[in-house]
């Protein structure tokens, strides 16, 4: 079954995704592997005003459709497609080989990305990019929320979110949902975290690869010092978000088959000295745009527009008087001078009476992140770099990295890296990496860096010149690819990076 939906704003979709959502995990409406949902809102949604000036017409009118993929150990993952699915021709459709190769076929022709979002964001993250392969390249898109975040369903108790676990889930799904597409290769796209999961998926299947473009990663970096206490502080915290997630798993299987599940009442806490209310562990916000204020100013920082993107997908509505009275009495409290109003944004005054239409419509628009908690956990189990080094030596495929010049990671190590990739800019050939100096003169991070691009460049001789390159993103923050200022120019070094390929066929 197919429905067509309209967004009309962000409070409306979160509304709605929360609405059709089993009470079990934050998975999308549908339940059916790949049973897709069009979405008539463009990249431009009337939830958020077209994109930077600069932006063409062609791209902001490329729609997007909601699907979901069962997983074959039951997760589902949702994922954000743009343009036309590729089809087999007619005479091959009864044929094994889905190469395209036979009747000049365009089929296998047409790139086919899979997109991975970064730590704690989901698939609206490439809002700005991927409409554009689409008008450019005649490109088919799949950003998929991995498992915990955005509109997928969480791990099950007692998981990890490792890095190897995030490339199972690409595995399963090219073997799964996506064998004709992308067989016997696909392009991957990853942002920050998701950069380094296709990293590590490209070099543990360097022959399913056929290019890689990452923005802001140059694989996991753990510099993190275990402890005792850490540990302990984990096992708990743990504990306590496993049994939430199997309350709510349970909460969902009980009863007959006709029988509506009801979910277990949610925890209300007011915490971090009554500057917040957290919902089952989460933070709660008035509206949408209080939840976007929050997220501006987090670990990586983020335009308004940027955050609201984010929101559209990564926001569920939580209802009920207790969590209202709850803010309302925070609010009270911060305007008073009780509290010191800090936290993510829920101290803004409320005035102290309010009409029985204003108090239901306060006690309807809570909200809080989809994000699985246990995301936020510190892992003990970590991929160290000597692993990062020998992954990236085994990718094969054309690699491009795209950094921001005003990157919190990687702004300040531009001098480095640009004398390691011979210039480095996003127009040059990305020559061999040399000897970046003195390895007893550089510190621990800068060694990494060097090593690492190395890695990428080893092996590929003066013949593949042009095979890794690095771009700079002038003005680009960490999230380069999400602002509307910055955007444009990581598409074009993207269009760039993709014509220059020897296998591409021009349209």
């Amino acid at each position: 079954m197919t429905t067509t939906t309209t967004t009309t704003s962000p409070e409306d979709s979160a509304a709605a995704a929360a609405a059709a959502r089993p009470p079990s995990s934050p998975a999308p409406p549908t339940t059916a592997a790949a049973e897709a949902a069009p979405t008539t809102a463009s990249a431009a949604a009337a939830s958020f005003p077209a994109c930077a000036p600069a932006t063409p017409a062609a791209h902001t009118a490329v729609t997007s459709t909601d699907v979901v993929y069962t997983l074959s150990n039951g997760i589902r993952i949702a994922a954000k497609t743009w343009g036309a699915v590729p089809e087999p021709p007619a005479s091959d459709s009864n044929n094994s080989d889905k190469s395209g190769s036979s009747g000049g076929s365009d089929y296998r022709r047409r790139p086919v990305y899979v997109a991975v979002h970064g730590w704690l964001d989901n698939a609206n993250t490439w809002d700005l990019v991927a409409p554009a392969l689409v008008a450019e390249l005649d490109a088919y898109v799949v950003c998929v929320d991995l498992a915990g975040h955005g509109r997928s369903d969480p791990l099950p108790p007692m998981a990890s979110y490792s890095p190897w676990d995030h490339a199972s889930t690409l595995l399963d799904l090219l073997d799964t949902h996506l064998p004709a597409l992308t067989t016997p290769t696909v392009r991957l796209l990853g942002h920050s975290m998701g950069g380094h999961v296709c990293f590590l998926f490209a070099g543990a299947f360097p022959a399913r690869v056929e290019e890689l473009v990452v923005c802001e990663s140059l694989g996991y970096v753990n510099r993190i010092a275990d402890d005792a206490q850490a540990m302990a502080a984990f096992l708990r915290k743990r504990r306590e978000y496993d049994a939430a997630i199997a309350a709510a798993s349970a909460a969902a299987s009980a009863g007959s088959r006709d029988a509506v599940p009801v979910p277990p009442k949610p925890k209300v806490e007011v915490v971090d000295g009554g500057r917040r209310v957290a919902v089952n562990g989460k933070t709660a916000y008035r509206s949408v745009a209080e939840a976007a204020r929050s997220r501006r100013h987090g670990v990586t920082r983020v335009s308004e527009r940027a955050a609201l993107r984010l929101c559209e997908r990564g926001l569920e509505r939580v209802s009920g008087g207790e969590v209202a009275a709850a803010l309302r009495a925070v609010a009270a409290t911060a305007s008073s001078g009780d509290g010191d109003g800090v936290g993510d944004g829920v101290g803004e005054a409320v005035p102290e009476e309010e009409g029985e239409e204003e108090e239901e419509a306060a006690a309807a628009a809570v909200y809080t992140w989809t994000t699985d908690k246990r995301l936020m956990l510190r892992h003990f189990a970590r991929w160290d770099h000597g692993a990062v080094v020998a992954m990236m030596r085994a990718v094969t495929a054309r690699v491009l990295v795209v950094l921001g010049t005003e990157s919190v990671l990687f702004g300040a190590a531009r001098a480095l890296v640009d004398a390691c990739v011979g210039g480095g800019g996003g127009e040059g050939e990305g020559g061999l990496v040399h000897d970046a100096g003195d390895k007893s003169a550089q510190s621990a991070v800068e060694q990494t860096l060097v090593e690492r691009l190395q890695a990428l460049q080893r092996g590929r001789g003066p013949a593949a010149a042009g095979e890794f390159r690095v771009g700079w993103v002038e003005g680009g923050s960490h999230h380069a690819h999400l602002e509307e200022e910055t955007a444009p120019e990581f598409v074009r070094q993207v269009l760039a990076f993709t014509r220059s390929s020897r296998v591409v066929v021009e349209a």
